[in-house]
């Protein structure tokens, strides 16, 4: 960018030839330093002395300690509130002037001008911000207030970062296995199909929110995001038949239960551990959904318990459906007969994939031929760790192509029309044909 004339000596490409001049400027930011603290204990010092203990704690102490750390967060919220990756003059938030705000942070508000000339002492950054008005003019940044901050921090629950998005090229793109696209764009699905996936991946992400604002305001005490997720597991759920398919999720299924039937308000209660929480009446973790009546299995917080439990059910479905099921059925209790052809859905994260219950479960399931749907839901991290050092490859599907009888397709998690669904449609309708079991991977962000 073009640099104002009268700070361009500062750091400038004049600034970088003689190495006295950056260590002038590194001991004259000692000096601030050292004056600053020293100003610091002479003001403790003398209000102290002059006005004893309990002045020295209210005027002092209490503003040092107590207002000047909060702000300071604010204040460094307000520096990366706004970022725009593809856009360098964007890596920050501009803040609007303010006496108060000023003299409380002694100009420090105005990060995004000393971001570009780290240099320039604090004194001169109201100077350096009217010389760089033209360029922010140039590039459209616009400044906010604090009050915008807070409003949109606590109220709009809109945190920081948020404007990262997939188009800025921080998200990587994934390959698909799926046939080419067809001529109907919507897939044959109706507009009341397509309000009632967008209804469903909505609430998903607002229950999200919501979620994380009552963590934030201490109303409940943990909280596992499924944000990015929501195409894939609408599109799963469009394809299963409530009460008669077997569900066994992980804890990101939020928008899949919400599409079998789970209610916000039960995942609320969930949430805050309440006696009414309908899954375990708050003895589970948040987001460990679970219904009987919607056959949605109680998932468990270690990784891929829920995978030998799906091949179990799946195997129990199908010696349900013979005819020694019928004599034993005295032993059975309340189990009732199995669909001819219901399926068994099996969702867990790719860090799930390294453990050992994953792979004994697709060997009974490739085996046995049991029409089990494993769906493993990829956003790149498995926690902190990445999926290439997670996963050899970076890529589970690579890994069980050459399973005997298994059925493998990948797919864009988050293209809920044009893959998602034609993928998810294909995987039921060969597990639930009964021809093998089948694997899916799907790339979410």
């Amino acid at each position: 960018m073009q640099r104002p004339r009268s700070f361009r000596s500062i750091s400038g490409p004049r600034a970088r030839k003689p190495r006295r001049t950056r260590r002038r400027w590194q001991r004259r930011i000692r000096a601030e330093r050292f004056a600053a603290i020293s100003l610091h204990l002479i003001a403790a010092a003398a209000i102290g002395f002059f006005g004893g203990a309990a002045r020295l704690l209210w005027l002092y102490a209490v503003p040092v300690f107590l207002v000047f750390p909060p702000a300071f967060a604010l204040n460094r919220l307000g520096q990366h509130y706004d970022i725009v990756p593809a856009e360098p003059a964007k890596w920050g938030t501009r803040m609007a002037r303010s006496p108060l705000w000023e003299f409380v942070y002694l100009w420090s508000n105005l990060h995004l001008e000393h971001h570009y000339f780290p240099a320039v002492p604090f004194y001169r950054l109201p100077a350096l911000n009217a010389s760089l008005e033209p360029f922010f003019t140039k590039e459209s940044i616009t400044a906010r207030t604090y009050r915008e901050l807070l409003r949109g921090w606590i109220v709009e629950n809109r945190v920081p970062h948020s404007d990262w998005h997939a188009d800025s090229g921080n998200l990587r793109a994934m390959a698909t296995e799926i046939a080419p696209p067809q001529a109907d764009q919507y897939e044959g699905l109706s507009r009341e199909d397509l309000l009632r996936a967008y209804r469903n991946m909505v609430t998903s992400r607002r229950i999200d929110d919501k979620e994380i604002q009552l963590k934030r305001q201490n109303r409940i005490f943990f909280q596992i995001s499924g944000a990015g997720h929501e195409a894939v597991q609408t599109a799963i759920a469009f394809q299963m038949r409530k009460g008669s398919d077997w569900l066994f999720p992980y804890y990101r299924d939020r928008a899949l239960c919400l599409g079998l039937g789970v209610s916000p308000r039960d995942m609320f209660l969930q949430a805050a551990g309440a006696a009414d929480d309908p899954a375990s009446a708050g003895r589970q973790m948040p987001s460990h959904w679970g219904s009987a009546a919607l056959r949605i299995f109680t998932t468990s917080s270690p990784t891929a318990t829920e995978c030998l439990p799906g091949v179990g059910v799946a195997e129990a479905g199908r010696y349900l459906e013979r005819e020694q099921a019928s004599r034993a059925s005295g032993h059975l209790g309340d189990v009732h007969g199995a669909a001819a052809d219901e399926i068994v859905v099996v969702t867990i994260g790719e860090g799930s994939t390294s453990e050992g219950e994953f792979w004994e479960a697709l060997n009974a399931a490739c085996l046995s031929k049991l029409p089990v749907v494993f769906v493993v839901e990829d956003n790149g991290y498995a926690i902190s760790v990445p999926v290439e050092v997670n996963t050899p490859g970076g890529s589970i599907s690579k890994l069980v192509r050459n399973y005997p009888s298994l059925f493998v397709a990948e797919t864009d998690g988050c293209d809920f029309l044009a893959r998602t669904t034609r993928c998810a449609t294909r995987s039921r309708m060969r597990a639930r044909g009964k021809v093998r079991p089948s694997s899916t991977r799907t790339s979410s962000a």
